[in-house]
């Protein structure tokens, strides 16, 4: 063990950082490559689960009812074992898109939530103190 612990360094080096060579694929090009796998479902199903967590704290409709309720209904159907055999390609891209859509929509609303309440502070009003009464004397009375 070393007797004194070592700083830690506020600055990664620069064979530390990371380079990205070419920057993340839109998720169009993703859906267009393949259709989606049991990653991508997965992550649709703890989606859905965040998206609820999330509307009950911020007192919204969660995202799977109001913006994306019809599309990911569809595309649960295009999706399906099924039917999946049955769906042409563009149908499964389209699938796709709209679950990659979902998930980028939860992530963002959640991000919002992480970052707390857009609330002006309340300003507090301090009341005047109340005066005292002063004590009738033995000669008023």
């Amino acid at each position: 063990m070393l007797a004194a612990p070592r700083p830690l360094r506020a600055k990664l080096s620069s064979i530390a950082q990371l380079k990205f060579r070419t920057p993340a694929p839109a998720d169009a090009a993703i859906a267009a490559s393949n259709p989606p796998d049991g990653n991508v479902l997965g992550m649709a199903q703890i989606a859905a689960d965040i998206d609820w967590h999330t509307a009950e704290r911020l007192r919204q409709p969660p995202l799977i009812v109001s913006g994306f309720g019809q599309d990911l209904k569809q595309s649960r159907e295009v999706l399906s074992w099924a039917k999946g055999a049955a769906a042409s390609g563009d149908d499964q891209t389209a699938a796709h898109l709209t679950l990659l859509q979902y998930i980028r929509a939860v992530q963002a609303r959640d991000e919002k939530l992480q970052a707390g309440p857009d609330r002006r502070p309340r300003r507090i009003v301090k009341r005047a103190a109340a005066k005292p009464r002063r004590k009738p004397s033995v000669a008023e009375t």
